[in-house]
């Protein structure tokens, strides 16, 4: 019997910012805030525009043995005096007043608790603000690169075909072919599809895509909208490698940008993910779908990628934030300077692997 899974991709954008970025500006949260408004009691902090885009900013001011922190959501945040603050990535903490608090919204991520915290990271008090339009410097993006997948056939001059099996470093199934039966665009759609069937020692056939050497980026937005496959072995990917690959002695210290994964045994969950450093380390989170899973309807998957940040969302929602990374070559003795790996151009990668570990 043969088995096919497809996966489908509606469009992939790439977009780079427009005027200065986010985290750039905050310097890891280390910036001076010469500004810093001074709150009375009661916790009444104060929420303005950030100074770059898609930033806002609060200000508050605590006493010593107390620090601030952060949550962003798409839902409105349950708090609770003595509770431990949430570890999760929507949380930035701690938080210094007054300096630029990127992923937000007006529209869905628009709301924002401000804790305050004891040493334990316990809530001492707390203060949600659902934010407005003129809370937020307005977001400005520049469009460099897209795929609608609108033409009769795969655009070779911006996709290249991996091909082969040898199971890519993760004992994976499947033999990456440039046949249609693999890859296809179709109604407006490209169409990544697994067989199972004997080919080049392999007991399935899949295909990957990649941009290297014909469209690579370092910083800006990425938007790609998707309908997951779902079923045993599944393994789909929409992920980023270095155009360089060796300039930081190679993987893992050269780093690995993962926009969406999806493992077979949970196909309403999805990942995102850095890789990075010597010894090697991951970091990353995952987002539940509410209802259903990836295999029902296209989904938009999106990462922002600023200088010293990442962002992933699912469908607008923002579900994590990374700003603390390292690498490093093993034969040298200092890491590299932050923020390196991820200071540089990367390629994009789309590929649906089967099995594998």
């Amino acid at each position: 019997m043969r088995s096919v899974i497809p996966v489908l991709l509606a469009g992939v954008l790439a977009l780079s910012p427009a005027i200065p970025t986010a985290a750039s500006s905050q310097d890891k949260g280390k910036e001076k805030n010469d500004s810093e408004q001074v709150v009375a009691e009661p916790f009444h902090p104060a929420v303005m525009k950030g100074k770059v885009h898609g930033t806002t900013k609060l200000r508050a001011s605590v006493q010593d043995d107390l620090h601030l922190a952060v949550k962003i959501s798409n839902e409105a945040i349950k708090a609770k005096v003595g509770e431990a603050v949430p570890s999760d990535r929507t949380v930035t903490n701690p938080y210094v007043s007054g300096t630029d608090l990127s992923g937000v919204d007006e529209e869905i991520n628009k709301f924002v608790m401000l804790y305050v915290l004891d040493e334990d990271n316990e809530i001492v008090d707390y203060k949600q603000i659902e934010l407005k339009k003129s809370d937020i410097q307005k977001e400005e993006w520049n469009l460099v690169w897209e795929d609608e997948f609108n033409g009769e056939s795969i655009n070779e001059e911006k996709w290249n075909f991996v091909q082969g099996g040898g199971g890519y470093g993760n004992n994976e199934w499947q033999n990456y072919t440039n046949r249609e039966k693999n890859a296809r665009v179709e109604d407006g759609s490209l169409v990544i599809e697994a067989h199972k069937e004997q080919f080049g020692g392999n007991d399935y056939t899949s295909a990957k895509l990649t941009t290297q050497n014909k469209a690579d980026w370092t910083y800006g937005r990425y938007e790609i909208k998707a309908k997951l496959p779902k079923g045993q072995g599944m393994w789909p990917a929409i992920w980023m490698m270095p155009t360089d690959y060796e300039l930081y002695s190679g993987w893992p210290a050269t780093g690995e940008i993962d926009i969406m994964e999806l493992l077979d045994h949970d196909p309403d969950t999805v990942y995102g993910t850095l890789h990075y450093g010597k010894p090697w380390k991951n970091t990353g989170e995952s987002y539940d779908l509410p209802v259903g899973d990836f295999s029902d309807e296209y989904h938009t998957f999106t990462l922002d990628w600023e200088p010293g940040e990442f962002r992933w969302y699912v469908d607008g929602i923002l579900y994590a934030k990374q700003n603390d990374w390292f690498t490093k070559n093993e034969n040298e003795a200092a890491p590299y300077t932050y923020p390196a790996p991820f200071d540089r151009e990367f390629f994009l990668q789309l590929n649906l692997a089967v099995g594998g570990n």
